[in-house]
């Protein structure tokens, strides 16, 4: 059964076929990335806790989530997550401890 949405079929699904990747060693701050898997997917960044620190997620020039650890030098990490639809940018701004990706081929 096709799924209509604002008149356009939606036929990409996340998650199927899918599975998390560890892309840390692969990504930089303030990077811009392009998902150019054909499929939608999933980013999650973890930031490390610091005094007034905080990480965004920016998906095509829009901030969807911030990660912030506010308080004192012992604040723990925070996370946050997005969607990134195929043909999408995304990027954080803040060095972070961990970034995965679901997506296609791993």
């Amino acid at each position: 059964m096709a799924i209509i949405v604002d008149g356009v079929e939606v036929t990409k699904e996340v998650a199927v076929n899918q599975a998390w990747a560890d892309v840390l060693a692969d990504r930089v701050v303030n990077v811009i990335y392009t998902n150019t898997t054909g499929k939608p997917i999933m980013v999650a960044v973890v930031q490390n806790g610091h005094v007034y620190s905080g990480a965004s997620l920016y998906i095509d020039d829009i901030r969807i989530g911030f990660a912030s650890s506010y308080g004192s030098a012992t604040a723990g990490h925070s996370a946050t997550s997005g969607v990134v639809p195929d043909g999408s940018e995304y990027h954080t701004t803040v060095s972070v401890v961990m970034w995965a990706e679901l997506k296609l081929g791993v």
